[in-house]
């Protein structure tokens, strides 16, 4: 084992410094791919174009066809009541 040492010393260094290399690297690599399922993102359209409401929120496209019906469906959700003439059109965001 000595005499195997003595002979060999630079190939041993050569590959353990590859192999971290390699580590780190692969860490490097990886480690912006995470999931991350906490975040939310909801954004409004601000600059509509005539009188409809839109809304962009978890994947879904909320549509209104005027913002009277989505300030009267948001007052409705808070107050409890039933919301079944207000509801927006919901389209699935490719």
């Amino acid at each position: 084992m000595k005499s195997f040492l003595s002979n060999n010393w630079y190939k041993l260094m050569v590959a353990s410094s590859l192999f971290i290399f390699s580590v780190g690297f692969f860490i490097y690599a990886v480690s912006p791919a995470y999931a991350n399922t906490e975040k939310t993102s909801v954004k409004t359209k601000t600059d509509n174009v005539g009188d409809e409401y839109i809304i962009e929120a978890n994947g879904y496209l909320y549509y209104w066809y005027d913002t009277q019906s989505f300030y009267k469906y948001c007052n409705r959700m808070i107050n409890g009541e039933p919301l079944s003439i207000f509801t927006p059109k919901k389209i699935k965001l490719p």
